[in-house]
């Protein structure tokens, strides 16, 4: 039988070099998604891990930022956007009071319809001129203070005078930060260029910034003092298979993020292979997985990086 990678949803044959032999040639199903997705994620937020709910952290008169990822994450800010305005509105919070910010860190800042896309129309509609994305050039970005290591934290005005911050995101293996989701919402997500610029040449070449590893890595504890610095109070990550479906998910106060807790090996080890028609974000990519692959195959082993014409 022919090797062959699965890939939007086709199988894409291959050919080994001459002398090559496969030790292992199996065929996983992506991890089942979850049978009810909006079911999931109010159960996420009528339990949340180590943190009050969002009602009770919520007072009337408080302005609150929302913060969600954008496009390059399968996150379905759709569904759960307007969730947790519902939750904040019985908590005594209008819409007028709520603003939703997209954490683009530095990745290009997407259209008013990338942004519908993104959190769908009842979200669009209701955030209406409250809606933005952070622009990481702007020259009202606030320092806030500086880690425990000195980096440099400037966020977002929005970000630095709300009363109130809630974040949304995914969690998945990430090639520095050892896992993403979390604080990664504040830093980079709202951080200025000079903030994360400062964090990630100090960190990421660091010998522990790497996938699969928290406890040490530098270039996560420092995402993880930004967030605390910004008072990020609430987060909710979902957890994807590779068919971009929801399989887990996990919302708690961010203090307490720890992203394997609850997983299978299986789940942990489920990677996730996108088409990017754009040339640089298709480098950005190849950049994101190969260290990923590093950690799953043999010491003696290889990466194939097949190519795949459009």
């Amino acid at each position: 039988m022919n090797p062959y990678i699965n890939y939007e949803g086709k199988r894409i044959k291959f050919s080994l070099p001459r002398g090559w032999v496969s030790m292992v040639h199996e065929d996983r199903p992506p991890v089942p998604a979850v049978a009810d997705l909006s079911k999931e994620i109010r159960h996420a937020l009528d339990h949340p891990i180590g943190s009050p709910r969002i009602e009770e952290l919520a007072r009337p008169g408080m302005d609150v930022v929302l913060l969600f990822d954008d496009l390059q994450r399968p996150t379905p800010a759709h569904v759960a956007i307007p969730e947790i305005m519902d939750r904040l509105n019985r908590a005594g919070i209008p819409d007028e009071r709520i603003t939703g910010i997209c954490a683009v860190g530095t990745h290009p800042i997407p259209t008013m319809d990338q942004l519908n896309i993104k959190v769908g129309n009842e979200a669009f509609t209701r955030l209406n001129d409250r809606l933005i994305s952070h622009d990481p050039h702007s020259k009202d970005n606030i320092i806030i203070g500086r880690t425990h290591r000195g980096t440099i934290v400037q966020v977002n005005q929005r970000v630095a005078f709300a009363d109130l911050i809630i974040g949304l995101g995914e969690c998945m293996p990430h090639p520095v930060a050892g896992f993403g989701g979390g604080c990664k919402i504040i830093m980079p997500g709202v951080c200025s260029y000079r903030s994360v610029a400062d964090h990630h040449f100090t960190w990421m070449r660091h010998r522990n910034s790497r996938v699969n590893l928290l406890d040490g890595n530098p270039f996560y504890e420092e995402s993880v003092d930004g967030g605390r610095l910004s008072r990020l109070a609430f987060k909710l990550d979902l957890i994807i298979n590779e068919k971009k479906e929801v399989i887990k998910e996990k919302s708690e106060k961010f203090t307490v993020f720890h992203v394997t807790e609850g997983l299978t090996a299986e789940q942990v080890a489920t990677m996730r292979f996108s088409y990017c028609p754009d040339l640089q974000e298709a480098i950005n990519r190849i950049s994101e997985t190969m260290p990923k692959a590093d950690v799953a195959i043999f010491p003696s082993g290889g990466t194939i990086i097949p190519e795949v014409q459009q």
